[in-house]
Protein backbone atom coordinates (compact mmCIF):
# COMPACT_ATOMS: atom_id res chain seq x y z
CA UNK A 1 0.00 0.00 0.00
CA UNK A 2 1.62 3.24 -1.05
CA UNK A 3 1.29 6.23 0.96
CA UNK A 4 0.67 9.80 0.01
CA UNK A 5 1.75 12.46 2.67
CA UNK A 6 0.40 16.30 2.07
CA UNK A 7 2.12 18.65 4.30
CA UNK A 8 0.80 22.24 5.73
CA UNK A 9 -2.73 21.34 5.74
CA UNK A 10 -5.36 22.89 9.20
CA UNK A 11 -6.17 21.07 11.48
CA UNK A 12 -9.30 19.05 9.86
CA UNK A 13 -12.01 16.17 9.58
CA UNK A 14 -11.25 14.04 6.49
CA UNK A 15 -13.80 11.50 5.25
CA UNK A 16 -13.10 9.26 1.88
CA UNK A 17 -15.91 9.87 -0.98
CA UNK A 18 -14.00 7.64 -3.08
CA UNK A 19 -11.96 7.59 -6.19
CA UNK A 20 -9.33 9.60 -4.97
CA UNK A 21 -12.05 12.28 -3.50
CA UNK A 22 -11.50 13.81 0.13
CA UNK A 23 -14.05 15.60 1.71
CA UNK A 24 -12.17 17.96 4.07
CA UNK A 25 -13.94 20.06 7.20
CA UNK A 26 -12.48 23.02 9.07
CA UNK A 27 -13.56 24.53 12.23
CA UNK A 28 -15.49 28.12 11.42
CA UNK A 29 -15.82 29.31 14.76
CA UNK A 30 -19.50 29.22 16.69
CA UNK A 31 -22.77 31.09 15.27
CA UNK A 32 -23.51 32.78 18.52
CA UNK A 33 -27.80 33.35 17.31
CA UNK A 34 -27.97 29.31 17.51
CA UNK A 35 -25.14 28.16 19.38
CA UNK A 36 -23.85 25.40 16.91
CA UNK A 37 -20.40 25.32 15.67
CA UNK A 38 -19.99 25.93 11.94
CA UNK A 39 -17.19 24.76 9.76
CA UNK A 40 -15.63 25.51 5.74
CA UNK A 41 -15.50 22.56 3.53
CA UNK A 42 -13.90 21.84 1.29
CA UNK A 43 -13.12 18.34 -2.29
CA UNK A 44 -9.38 17.24 -1.98
CA UNK A 45 -9.51 15.90 -5.24
CA UNK A 46 -5.79 13.27 -4.68
CA UNK A 47 -5.91 12.33 -8.58
CA UNK A 48 -4.88 15.82 -9.48
CA UNK A 49 -3.61 17.26 -6.33
CA UNK A 50 -6.01 19.96 -5.88
CA UNK A 51 -8.55 21.58 -3.44
CA UNK A 52 -11.64 22.93 -4.30
CA UNK A 53 -13.60 25.00 -1.78
CA UNK A 54 -17.16 24.12 -1.66
CA UNK A 55 -19.92 26.73 -1.86
CA UNK A 56 -17.41 29.47 0.41
CA UNK A 57 -20.22 31.73 0.60
CA UNK A 58 -23.08 29.44 2.77
CA UNK A 59 -22.66 29.31 6.68
CA UNK A 60 -22.13 25.54 7.03
CA UNK A 61 -23.90 24.53 10.61
CA UNK A 62 -22.18 20.80 12.62
CA UNK A 63 -25.97 20.26 13.51
CA UNK A 64 -25.59 16.72 13.67
CA UNK A 65 -23.41 13.29 12.43
CA UNK A 66 -23.87 11.80 9.18
CA UNK A 67 -23.81 8.22 8.17
CA UNK A 68 -24.09 6.60 5.14
CA UNK A 69 -25.58 3.06 4.39
CA UNK A 70 -24.18 2.98 0.77
CA UNK A 71 -20.49 2.97 -0.31
CA UNK A 72 -19.26 6.89 -0.74
CA UNK A 73 -20.68 8.62 -3.68
CA UNK A 74 -20.29 12.00 -5.42
CA UNK A 75 -22.62 13.72 -2.93
CA UNK A 76 -22.32 14.95 0.10
CA UNK A 77 -24.53 16.82 2.95
CA UNK A 78 -24.60 20.01 4.73
CA UNK A 79 -27.06 21.62 7.16
CA UNK A 80 -27.47 25.20 7.03
CA UNK A 81 -29.83 27.20 9.70
CA UNK A 82 -31.94 30.39 9.37
CA UNK A 83 -33.74 32.46 11.85
CA UNK A 84 -37.45 32.57 11.80
CA UNK A 85 -38.42 36.69 12.29
CA UNK A 86 -40.05 36.90 15.61
CA UNK A 87 -39.20 33.24 17.36
CA UNK A 88 -36.12 34.04 19.44
CA UNK A 89 -35.85 30.25 20.31
CA UNK A 90 -36.75 28.70 16.71
CA UNK A 91 -34.54 27.82 13.79
CA UNK A 92 -35.55 27.13 10.26
CA UNK A 93 -32.94 23.72 9.88
CA UNK A 94 -32.40 23.14 6.02
CA UNK A 95 -30.10 19.78 4.37
CA UNK A 96 -28.52 20.32 1.30
CA UNK A 97 -26.62 18.11 -0.85
CA UNK A 98 -23.86 18.94 -2.66
CA UNK A 99 -23.17 17.22 -5.63
CA UNK A 100 -19.29 16.96 -6.51
CA UNK A 101 -19.17 16.58 -10.35
CA UNK A 102 -21.67 19.06 -11.13
CA UNK A 103 -20.56 21.42 -8.46
CA UNK A 104 -24.02 22.28 -7.40
CA UNK A 105 -26.11 22.46 -3.79
CA UNK A 106 -29.36 21.34 -4.17
CA UNK A 107 -31.99 21.68 -1.16
CA UNK A 108 -33.62 18.53 -0.08
CA UNK A 109 -35.32 19.44 3.06
CA UNK A 110 -36.70 21.80 5.73
CA UNK A 111 -37.75 21.49 8.87
CA UNK A 112 -37.85 24.01 12.17
CA UNK A 113 -36.35 23.19 16.05
CA UNK A 114 -35.31 24.94 18.84
CA UNK A 115 -31.75 25.68 19.31
CA UNK A 116 -31.55 25.67 23.01
CA UNK A 117 -32.49 22.27 23.47
CA UNK A 118 -29.61 21.20 21.60
CA UNK A 119 -26.84 22.85 24.15
CA UNK A 120 -28.01 19.70 26.39
CA UNK A 121 -31.11 17.63 26.13
CA UNK A 122 -31.64 16.88 22.42
CA UNK A 123 -28.77 15.11 19.62
CA UNK A 124 -29.57 14.67 15.69
CA UNK A 125 -27.98 11.72 13.60
CA UNK A 126 -28.60 11.94 10.02
CA UNK A 127 -28.61 8.09 8.16
CA UNK A 128 -28.45 8.25 4.49
CA UNK A 129 -29.43 5.22 3.38
CA UNK A 130 -29.32 6.14 -0.55
CA UNK A 131 -29.74 9.08 -2.95
CA UNK A 132 -33.15 9.15 -2.32
CA UNK A 133 -34.00 7.96 1.51
CA UNK A 134 -32.86 10.21 4.18
CA UNK A 135 -33.83 8.83 8.09
CA UNK A 136 -33.56 11.64 10.30
CA UNK A 137 -33.17 10.38 14.04
CA UNK A 138 -34.01 12.69 17.08
CA UNK A 139 -32.20 11.49 20.20
CA UNK A 140 -33.47 13.20 24.00
CA UNK A 141 -31.81 13.19 27.05
CA UNK A 142 -32.97 11.47 30.14
CA UNK A 143 -32.42 9.59 33.02
CA UNK A 144 -32.34 5.90 33.64
CA UNK A 145 -35.24 4.32 36.11
CA UNK A 146 -33.16 4.48 39.27
CA UNK A 147 -31.84 8.04 38.05
CA UNK A 148 -28.27 6.71 38.09
CA UNK A 149 -27.10 7.99 35.13
CA UNK A 150 -28.43 10.17 32.13
CA UNK A 151 -28.21 9.78 28.74
CA UNK A 152 -29.85 10.40 25.41
CA UNK A 153 -32.46 7.29 25.57
CA UNK A 154 -35.29 8.68 23.74
CA UNK A 155 -35.98 8.40 19.73
CA UNK A 156 -37.85 9.87 17.29
CA UNK A 157 -37.23 8.84 13.71
CA UNK A 158 -38.43 10.36 10.14
CA UNK A 159 -37.82 8.62 6.99
CA UNK A 160 -38.02 10.82 3.88
CA UNK A 161 -38.73 10.23 0.32
CA UNK A 162 -36.90 13.36 -1.36
CA UNK A 163 -38.26 12.13 -4.44
CA UNK A 164 -42.16 12.04 -3.62
CA UNK A 165 -41.41 14.57 -1.11
CA UNK A 166 -43.14 12.33 1.68
CA UNK A 167 -42.01 11.83 5.31
CA UNK A 168 -42.74 8.55 7.43
CA UNK A 169 -42.79 8.23 10.90
CA UNK A 170 -40.74 5.43 12.42
CA UNK A 171 -42.68 2.83 13.92
CA UNK A 172 -40.34 -0.53 14.30
CA UNK A 173 -40.25 -1.72 17.90
CA UNK A 174 -36.72 -1.50 18.18
CA UNK A 175 -35.37 1.32 16.35
CA UNK A 176 -38.05 3.38 17.84
CA UNK A 177 -37.34 2.42 21.50
CA UNK A 178 -33.56 2.08 21.68
CA UNK A 179 -32.57 4.14 18.40
CA UNK A 180 -29.90 2.88 15.48
CA UNK A 181 -26.40 3.81 16.91
CA UNK A 182 -24.94 3.37 13.51
CA UNK A 183 -24.61 1.98 9.94
CA UNK A 184 -21.69 0.71 7.75
CA UNK A 185 -22.16 0.21 4.18
CA UNK A 186 -20.92 -3.54 3.00
CA UNK A 187 -21.24 -3.45 -0.72
CA UNK A 188 -24.11 -2.17 -3.29
CA UNK A 189 -27.38 -2.43 -1.37
CA UNK A 190 -26.18 -4.32 1.95
CA UNK A 191 -25.57 -2.61 4.68
CA UNK A 192 -24.82 -3.87 8.76
CA UNK A 193 -27.03 -1.73 11.16
CA UNK A 194 -26.61 -1.55 15.09
CA UNK A 195 -29.49 -0.63 16.88
CA UNK A 196 -29.43 0.44 20.75
CA UNK A 197 -26.79 2.17 22.40
CA UNK A 198 -24.21 0.14 24.78
CA UNK A 199 -24.46 -0.24 28.20
CA UNK A 200 -20.88 0.55 28.44
CA UNK A 201 -21.63 4.30 28.10
CA UNK A 202 -22.69 4.14 31.90
CA UNK A 203 -21.95 1.41 33.18
CA UNK A 204 -23.81 -1.63 33.77
CA UNK A 205 -24.50 -0.58 37.26
CA UNK A 206 -26.58 2.12 35.38
CA UNK A 207 -29.12 -0.12 33.59
CA UNK A 208 -31.82 -2.30 35.48
CA UNK A 209 -33.66 -5.02 33.41
CA UNK A 210 -36.43 -2.11 33.04
CA UNK A 211 -34.45 0.31 30.83
CA UNK A 212 -31.59 -2.04 29.38
CA UNK A 213 -31.71 -1.55 25.77
CA UNK A 214 -32.23 -3.99 23.20
CA UNK A 215 -28.81 -4.71 21.09
CA UNK A 216 -28.66 -5.47 17.76
CA UNK A 217 -26.22 -6.33 15.31
CA UNK A 218 -27.42 -7.50 11.87
CA UNK A 219 -27.08 -7.25 8.04
CA UNK A 220 -30.04 -6.05 5.29
CA UNK A 221 -30.71 -4.91 1.93
CA UNK A 222 -30.79 -1.41 2.06
CA UNK A 223 -33.89 -1.11 -0.04
CA UNK A 224 -35.70 -3.87 2.08
CA UNK A 225 -34.84 -1.63 5.19
CA UNK A 226 -36.58 1.10 3.05
CA UNK A 227 -39.98 -0.90 2.65
CA UNK A 228 -40.08 -2.36 5.33
CA UNK A 229 -39.86 1.42 7.50
CA UNK A 230 -42.58 2.35 5.37
CA UNK A 231 -45.08 -0.44 5.69
CA UNK A 232 -44.29 -0.06 9.15
CA UNK A 233 -42.94 -3.36 10.17
CA UNK A 234 -42.59 -4.48 13.50
CA UNK A 235 -39.12 -5.49 13.24
CA UNK A 236 -37.09 -5.38 10.47
CA UNK A 237 -36.07 -8.96 9.09
CA UNK A 238 -32.55 -8.80 9.19
CA UNK A 239 -29.70 -11.08 9.23
CA UNK A 240 -28.82 -10.74 13.07
CA UNK A 241 -24.89 -11.60 13.84
CA UNK A 242 -25.55 -10.27 17.43
CA UNK A 243 -28.63 -9.93 20.01
CA UNK A 244 -27.92 -9.08 23.63
CA UNK A 245 -29.99 -7.20 26.53
CA UNK A 246 -28.93 -6.50 29.85
CA UNK A 247 -26.64 -9.41 30.82
CA UNK A 248 -24.36 -8.66 28.05
CA UNK A 249 -23.73 -5.11 25.74
CA UNK A 250 -21.96 -4.42 22.98
CA UNK A 251 -18.77 -2.32 22.48
CA UNK A 252 -16.20 -1.17 19.97
CA UNK A 253 -17.83 -1.62 16.63
CA UNK A 254 -15.68 -1.40 13.74
CA UNK A 255 -15.33 -2.73 9.87
CA UNK A 256 -12.27 -3.51 8.75
CA UNK A 257 -12.71 -5.07 4.57
CA UNK A 258 -15.14 -7.72 5.01
CA UNK A 259 -14.93 -8.19 8.72
CA UNK A 260 -17.11 -6.80 11.53
CA UNK A 261 -15.54 -6.73 14.65
CA UNK A 262 -16.69 -6.00 18.14
CA UNK A 263 -16.85 -6.66 21.76
CA UNK A 264 -19.17 -8.38 23.65
CA UNK A 265 -19.43 -7.38 27.04
CA UNK A 266 -20.43 -9.78 30.17
CA UNK A 267 -22.07 -7.98 33.16
CA UNK A 268 -21.16 -11.27 35.24
CA UNK A 269 -17.75 -10.66 36.61
CA UNK A 270 -17.25 -8.41 32.84
CA UNK A 271 -15.99 -10.95 31.14
CA UNK A 272 -15.27 -9.72 27.55
CA UNK A 273 -14.22 -11.42 24.61
CA UNK A 274 -13.74 -9.91 20.48
CA UNK A 275 -15.79 -11.16 17.66
CA UNK A 276 -14.67 -11.36 14.05
CA UNK A 277 -17.42 -11.75 11.92
CA UNK A 278 -16.60 -12.61 8.01
CA UNK A 279 -19.89 -11.05 6.53
CA UNK A 280 -19.82 -12.76 3.07
CA UNK A 281 -18.22 -16.44 4.02
CA UNK A 282 -20.53 -15.83 7.52
CA UNK A 283 -17.67 -16.87 9.24
CA UNK A 284 -17.34 -15.89 12.86
CA UNK A 285 -14.58 -16.27 15.15
CA UNK A 286 -14.57 -15.49 19.21
CA UNK A 287 -11.23 -14.41 21.33
CA UNK A 288 -12.20 -14.09 25.21
CA UNK A 289 -9.95 -11.81 26.79
CA UNK A 290 -9.84 -10.43 30.65
CA UNK A 291 -10.20 -7.05 31.97
CA UNK A 292 -6.90 -4.87 32.83
CA UNK A 293 -6.62 -3.44 36.40
CA UNK A 294 -8.26 -0.44 36.50
CA UNK A 295 -9.74 -0.27 33.08
CA UNK A 296 -12.74 1.45 32.53
CA UNK A 297 -14.07 0.36 29.04
CA UNK A 298 -12.63 -2.24 27.00
CA UNK A 299 -10.09 -1.63 24.66
CA UNK A 300 -10.94 -1.59 20.81
CA UNK A 301 -10.71 -4.29 18.47
CA UNK A 302 -8.51 -4.47 15.32
CA UNK A 303 -7.37 -6.66 12.53
CA UNK A 304 -3.98 -6.85 11.05
CA UNK A 305 -3.42 -8.66 8.09
CA UNK A 306 -6.25 -10.72 9.36
CA UNK A 307 -4.43 -11.44 12.80
CA UNK A 308 -6.46 -9.90 15.32
CA UNK A 309 -5.56 -7.49 18.28
CA UNK A 310 -6.84 -5.59 21.29
CA UNK A 311 -5.45 -1.86 21.25
CA UNK A 312 -4.94 -1.29 24.76
CA UNK A 313 -7.03 1.62 26.33
CA UNK A 314 -4.24 2.57 28.66
CA UNK A 315 -3.28 6.37 27.54
CA UNK A 316 0.18 6.31 28.48
CA UNK A 317 1.45 4.35 25.21
CA UNK A 318 0.42 2.17 22.48
CA UNK A 319 0.03 -1.25 23.34
CA UNK A 320 -1.41 -4.16 20.82
CA UNK A 321 -2.15 -7.04 22.66
CA UNK A 322 -2.60 -10.46 20.54
CA UNK A 323 -5.63 -12.27 20.69
CA UNK A 324 -4.03 -15.25 18.60
CA UNK A 325 -1.05 -17.14 20.61
CA UNK A 326 0.39 -17.34 16.85
CA UNK A 327 0.99 -13.85 17.12
CA UNK A 328 3.56 -11.49 19.56
CA UNK A 329 2.45 -8.41 21.64
CA UNK A 330 3.18 -5.15 19.71
CA UNK A 331 4.47 -2.38 21.96
CA UNK A 332 5.82 1.62 21.56
CA UNK A 333 7.18 3.67 23.93
CA UNK A 334 5.43 5.94 26.77
CA UNK A 335 3.32 9.12 25.77
CA UNK A 336 2.19 6.97 22.32
CA UNK A 337 -0.78 6.48 20.72
CA UNK A 338 -1.74 4.02 17.90
CA UNK A 339 -3.30 6.96 15.22
CA UNK A 340 -4.53 4.69 12.24
CA UNK A 341 -4.14 1.14 10.37
CA UNK A 342 -4.42 0.63 6.71
CA UNK A 343 -3.39 -2.79 5.11
CA UNK A 344 0.01 -3.90 6.84
CA UNK A 345 0.66 -0.13 7.88
CA UNK A 346 0.80 1.01 11.58
CA UNK A 347 0.71 4.75 12.49
CA UNK A 348 1.96 5.58 15.66
CA UNK A 349 1.87 9.47 17.36
CA UNK A 350 4.95 9.76 19.46
CA UNK A 351 4.67 13.05 22.12
CA UNK A 352 8.55 14.32 22.45
CA UNK A 353 10.48 17.07 23.89
CA UNK A 354 12.83 18.76 21.68
CA UNK A 355 16.57 18.17 22.87
CA UNK A 356 17.41 21.95 23.71
CA UNK A 357 14.41 23.87 23.96
CA UNK A 358 12.48 21.41 25.90
CA UNK A 359 9.26 22.16 23.66
CA UNK A 360 6.83 19.35 22.92
CA UNK A 361 6.28 18.29 19.71
CA UNK A 362 4.52 15.33 17.84
CA UNK A 363 6.28 13.15 15.85
CA UNK A 364 4.09 10.21 13.67
CA UNK A 365 6.00 7.28 13.02
CA UNK A 366 4.49 4.40 10.21
CA UNK A 367 5.70 0.99 10.85
CA UNK A 368 5.31 -1.98 8.26
CA UNK A 369 3.45 -5.02 9.84
CA UNK A 370 4.94 -7.86 10.54
CA UNK A 371 8.27 -6.84 10.39
CA UNK A 372 7.76 -3.71 12.45
CA UNK A 373 10.38 -2.14 9.98
CA UNK A 374 9.88 1.88 10.06
CA UNK A 375 8.98 3.40 6.88
CA UNK A 376 8.66 7.09 7.46
CA UNK A 377 9.14 9.81 10.54
CA UNK A 378 7.32 12.98 10.15
CA UNK A 379 6.81 15.79 12.39
CA UNK A 380 3.19 17.48 12.48
CA UNK A 381 0.42 18.99 15.09
CA UNK A 382 -1.89 17.11 13.59
CA UNK A 383 -2.63 14.03 11.55
CA UNK A 384 -5.84 13.04 9.47
CA UNK A 385 -4.85 9.26 8.14
CA UNK A 386 -7.08 8.55 5.47
CA UNK A 387 -7.52 4.96 3.76
CA UNK A 388 -8.16 5.02 0.13
CA UNK A 389 -8.92 0.79 -0.56
CA UNK A 390 -10.02 1.40 -3.97
CA UNK A 391 -6.86 3.21 -4.93
CA UNK A 392 -4.48 1.31 -2.52
CA UNK A 393 -3.34 4.13 -0.83
CA UNK A 394 -3.22 6.00 2.32
CA UNK A 395 -3.42 10.07 2.69
CA UNK A 396 -1.88 11.43 5.36
CA UNK A 397 -2.73 14.70 6.21
CA UNK A 398 0.27 16.50 7.77
CA UNK A 399 -1.14 19.68 9.70
CA UNK A 400 0.94 22.91 10.27
CA UNK A 401 2.83 22.82 13.38
CA UNK A 402 0.83 26.60 14.08
CA UNK A 403 -2.64 27.58 13.61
Amino acid sequence: MDIRMIHGVPHMECRYLGGGKVLQLTDAGTDRRFGFRTMNASIYWGKENRVQEIEPQMEKHRMGEFYFAEHERNYTYFFHLEAIEGAADRMECVLYRYLLEEQKMEELLRFTDRPSLYQKDKQLKVFVLNANYILLQFAYRRSTLDNTHEGYYDFEQVLYDLDEKLKYQVTEENISAYGIETIFPLERNLCAVRVGYSQMEGGFSSFTKGDAPVELLGIIPITQMISELILSQSQLSMEVICSVQFYETIYGLSMTGDHLIFSRVFRENEGRELVNYNWKTKEIQRYPYKKSAGEELPGTGCLIQGRPYLVNGDSSHAHLVPLDKRNGEIRFQNRSRLAGIAGNLLCIENMRKKMFTGRQETVYEVYQYPEMKQLLRERGAGLCWLEAPDLNIVYMFLCNEEE
